[in-house]
């Protein structure tokens, strides 16, 4: 007797409680190669970022975001051994994943752009970085802000390769970015209550929704209840946040026109 195929509803689960297997071990991984990285323990954490990368290429497939994220923390893990030109080619195949999947001024694009232009600055090769580093501090203070750490990183990079360069006066235009307040390590109040902690936690600026409205420029209070827009949907949440001066102006200057 011929064996009974299984139904389709049956192999849709069984995909999801692969995937879901997947992505617990993926961030089992990434939680240990952060520790790694942190104390310098650059040998160990590259040995576990190319396993991660291979498992993510088998069962992802060589064009999923998340391997170009594999791509791009490898890369920094290299660089900071000094392999800058191996470095330089995984940032180069981060950008072209990227870049099948996310709109050209994505910050995930930029951020790879800002590490290739600082591993062709080490490299010597000044012109190739400047291209590099200049369209990615441009496109980070529109996808991030002037304040944000990775415009602030790619600005410090630009100004190390123009002083290796011998361009202090081009060094001293992006100084200014560097001199302005960090605006990532902002803490915001945030009423809701983490799910897994089941504590509330401080919301930074980062993590605040782009698309904040009626807020009063420059006031105290930025919007105490609106709608926080994501991929799936309008969701209701209340968030009271605080700022003063120029931190709530430039806040409210990014601010979207209000929907209906």
């Amino acid at each position: 007797e011929p064996k009974k195929s299984r139904g389709a509803p049956e192999a849709r689960e069984e995909a999801k409680a692969r995937k879901k297997e997947l992505q617990k071990k993926l961030s089992t991984l990434s939680e240990r190669i952060k520790d790694l990285r942190e104390n310098e323990q650059n040998e160990e954490a590259e040995a576990l970022q190319r396993q991660a990368l291979a498992v993510q290429r088998k069962q992802l497939g060589e064009d999923n975001r998340q391997v170009g994220t594999s791509l791009n923390n490898l890369a920094t893990i290299l660089y900071r051994k000094g392999q800058y030109s191996e470095a330089e080619k995984l940032q180069r195949q981060a950008i072209a994943i990227y870049q099948k999947s996310l709109k050209p001024e994505h910050w995930m694009i930029q951020r790879s752009r800002s590490h290739l232009g600082d591993c062709l600055g080490k490299l010597k090769r000044y012109r190739e970085a400047e291209e590099q580093l200049l369209a990615a501090c441009a496109g980070l203070k529109i996808a991030r802000g002037e304040r944000h750490a990775l415009t602030r990183k790619a600005a410090g990079r630009l100004i190390e390769l123009y002083e290796a360069w011998g361009k202090s006066d081009q060094a001293a235009s992006y100084s200014t970015i560097l001199q302005s307040k960090d605006t990532t390590s902002t803490a915001w109040k945030n009423p809701r209550t983490d799910k897994e902690g089941g504590k509330s936690r401080a919301v930074k600026i980062r993590d605040f929704p782009p698309n904040l409205r009626a807020c009063k420029a420059g006031g105290e209070v930025i919007s105490p209840q609106t709608e926080q827009k994501s991929v799936q949907g309008w969701k209701r949440c209340q968030i009271r946040a605080i700022a003063s001066g120029p931190v709530g102006k430039a806040l409210a200057a990014s601010l979207p026109a209000r929907q209906p």
